[in-house]
């Protein structure tokens, strides 16, 4: 079983339980990259990353792969359930709780909820994005991700 950081776990868990009170299906790709805008938005207002894992450029845009491996196993199909550490236990963000992780967490939600996978994938393609600019298997550079959620926000 692949080891997630706690944070990612916990981040990728709170799209997936706003998933279930939508009643909205995500899959391995859309969860990667509602995570991957989670932390781009925060990386955006912080200056901190969210956590220490670095996404990848993978053919469909950025990938945090200890997530891929724990649910690569649901293929396309909808995630059931929730990321647990090797305790059998989650992690959740406390969405209740002002903060600026909740807030990246619920504004990205909102804002990409009804997006399809492919969608997200080809917003992750554009013209200038970190992902872009590097090459198959490499990690996303910091900054590009950064001034990539500014870019979005100016669209």
């Amino acid at each position: 079983m692949a080891v997630i950081e706690p944070m990612a776990a916990a981040v990728a868990n709170s799209f997936l339980l706003l998933a279930q009170n939508d009643n909205i299906s995500i899959s391995n790709m859309k969860l990667q990259k509602l995570v991957y805008f989670a932390y781009s938005k925060y990386l955006s207002e912080t200056e901190t990353p969210l956590f220490n894992e670095q996404f990848e450029k993978w053919p469909f845009g950025p990938v945090l792969p200890s997530l891929y491996q724990r649910v690569k196993g649901f293929g396309k199909s909808p995630i059931i359930g929730f990321i647990e550490n090797e305790n059998g236990e989650y992690n959740m963000i406390d969405l209740e709780i002002n903060s600026k992780i909740s807030f990246a967490v619920l504004e990205v939600w909102e804002q990409y909820k009804n997006y399809s996978a492919k969608d997200l994938s080809d917003k992750t393609h554009e013209p200038d994005t970190a992902w872009s600019k590097v090459n198959d298997g490499e990690r996303l550079n910091l900054m590009d991700i950064k001034n990539e959620y500014r870019y979005e926000r100016a669209s």
